[in-house]
């Protein structure tokens, strides 16, 4: 697979967990809330951090890029965990 399919399906991956939270958290009639620049840009990092990761983790197969891409906000969020 070449670098930027790597990156691609990466960011694809990265995409999963804050949209399996969303569709657990978010109601139909639930009114929509205003995105923040803060909230699109950090969205946009995660993504391309996701993207990143997989490319660093030489996934050479789409199902491996997008497993590198999701678990990237899970080893973020818990390395950020152990350094408070």
């Amino acid at each position: 697979m070449s670098l930027r399919g790597q990156f691609v399906w990466g960011a694809i991956g990265a995409g999963f967990p804050p949209l399996i939270k969303a569709w657990e958290e978010v109601k139909p009639a639930d009114p929509i809330f205003p995105l923040g620049l803060k909230f699109v840009l950090l969205t946009v990092l995660i993504l391309v951090a996701g993207g990143l990761w997989s490319r660093a983790m030489e996934s050479h197969k789409e199902w491996k890029a997008i497993y590198n891409g999701a678990t990237f906000p899970l080893v973020f969020g818990f390395l950020a965990h152990l350094a408070r």
